[in-house]
């Protein structure tokens, strides 16, 4: 994760793209995109209560109303297997919109280990896949509808987008079409505002600031199963989701840093 923070430091500092509105040579060019601000945090993954992993995340808002978000994960799913990886989504900022994204997940077990690779390149509403797993390479179009949003499992910044297109003052029981890059299909994903509670973090081991306080309680489903409880300050930025009962999976967050482009952090 240092590496992933580095390089967002080096390059809130750049402009992404070079040059100015018209070219040395008389081409037409956008205007140069900025980082805005960043929110960056830690979340630790617990098993039945015992640390079992962690979440890094970085979410970059730019000038040119674009959001990425991206993490680096590594987590212990059972006894013999292990799964750790890295990925980026960017987004339209107001509609939510992807654009395009990546993920590399590796999964180790006592047989060895496996790493699929798929990224994501959005034209309109037509999404370009392409995979690969060891040797094997393929790519699928695929039609989504208008406003699908991306959801890939238990990725904390996409339940982050998911909350960021909920309507608070509309309330009530919220669907969206969401399309999985890894599964390669769409589904509705739903959200229910249940009411605010007061979270307080445990006690114990922590990387930074815990945070505590007033938050919302969204119940969060996949089709018309509940998958998981969400909490959330009124950032949207989620401090605490728990995994539909079963799977005894809970992702509790450590820390977390807004950090303007230029200005001290706010904490």
């Amino acid at each position: 994760m240092r590496s992933l923070i580095s390089l967002w430091v080096a390059a809130s500092a750049l402009v992404l793209s070079p040059g100015g509105v018209l070219g040395g040579g008389g081409k037409m060019e956008l205007p140069p995109a900025t980082v805005r601000y960043i929110v960056q945090g830690v979340y630790e993954v617990r098993k039945s209560g015992s640390p079992a992993g962690r979440e890094d995340f970085i979410r970059t808002h730019m000038s040119n109303n674009t959001v990425v978000y991206e993490s680096v994960f590594d987590v212990i799913e059972s006894k013999d297997v292990t799964v750790s990886g890295n990925n980026k989504l960017e987004v339209e900022e107001d509609s939510g919109f992807p654009m395009s994204y990546y993920t590399s997940r590796r999964v180790h077990t006592s047989d060895g280990e496996t790493v699929r690779e798929v990224s994501v390149q959005m034209y309109a509403n037509v999404a370009v896949v392409s995979e690969r797993q060891g040797d094997d390479e393929k790519r699928q179009i695929v039609e989504l509808p208008t406003g699908c949003l991306f959801v890939e499992g238990n990725i904390s910044h996409h339940l982050t987008a998911v909350l960021e297109r909920y309507d608070r003052e509309a309330g009530g029981k919220q669907t969206f079409r969401a399309f999985d890059p890894l599964g390669v299909g769409t589904t509705d994903v739903s959200v229910e505002l249940m009411g605010d509670t007061t979270f307080v973090q445990p006690k114990g081991p922590s990387v930074g600031a815990s945070p505590s306080g007033e938050m919302a309680h969204y119940r969060y489903f996949a089709g018309a199963s509940h998958a998981a409880d969400v909490f959330a300050d009124r950032d949207t930025s989620i401090i605490r989701f728990i995994n539909a009962p079963a799977s005894e999976t809970e992702y509790v967050l450590l820390s977390i840093e807004k950090r303007m482009a230029e200005g001290p952090s706010q904490k």
